[in-house]
């Protein structure tokens, strides 16, 4: 095991959750639409919900997203590349989802053990915030750590950390969105990661 770390994104990177979390949104606004919602992610997640709901509005989304999740299923082929990447990398997840659902899904699917740190909406709605709390908490430099994420607004904020992110496109955003941000590399399966998060610690990272 070396110190290099691997950070994921939980929605839509690990869960496929992006339909049913726009359903619960579209119980609060039928006429919101699919872009509309995807056009949310452009920017930092945790500052948009923050800025437009309530405490209360919040804790109604997050019960209906916790009532969900045996529904939502997982990333095809995930799962086998997450416990792969956990023989030679320490793994966290960085997430606007509460942890308490990150950890429920992550165990139903036999991944639990397979992550050293979980954080979640309920520990800071801010990715930059979470990020840099574990590279301090960690100790980890930004070289030695890579973001996977699947949106624009989670590439800037993990730039903001000094972390570079892999952009994967079986998410919220498509290749032209994250190509807004210039991650390192965006990949379109997830058995893609291994070799992409290979060769930038080969070429990049310092030990």
């Amino acid at each position: 095991m070396t110190g290099k770390s691997v950070l994921f994104d939980f929605d839509g990177v690990i869960i496929d959750s992006f339909d049913a979390v726009l359903k619960i949104n579209q119980a609060r606004n039928n006429k919101l639409t699919a872009e509309q919602y995807r056009r949310r992610f452009d920017g930092p997640i945790g500052d948009e919900m923050a800025r437009t709901q309530s405490p209360a509005e919040l804790n109604t989304f997050f019960a209906a997203y916790q009532a969900a999740i045996p529904g939502m299923p997982i990333v095809p082929d995930i799962r086998k590349v997450i416990l792969d990447l956990r023989q030679q990398y320490h793994l966290a997840v960085i997430s606007s989802t509460y942890t308490r659902s990150i950890r429920s899904f992550l165990e139903a699917h036999r991944m639990l053990d397979a992550f050293q740190v979980i954080l979640g909406y309920d520990v800071n709605p801010d990715k930059t915030a979470k990020i840099a709390e574990f590279l301090c908490e960690e100790r980890v430099i930004p070289a030695q750590a890579l973001f996977i994420t699947d949106t624009l607004g989670d590439v800037d904020e993990a730039r903001k950390a000094g972390v570079e992110t892999i952009g994967v496109t079986w998410g919220f955003h498509t290749a032209d969105d994250l190509k807004k941000g210039q991650p390192y590399e965006i990949i379109t399966t997830p058995e893609d990661l291994p070799p992409v998060i290979e060769h930038y610690f080969s070429t990049t990272a310092t030990l």
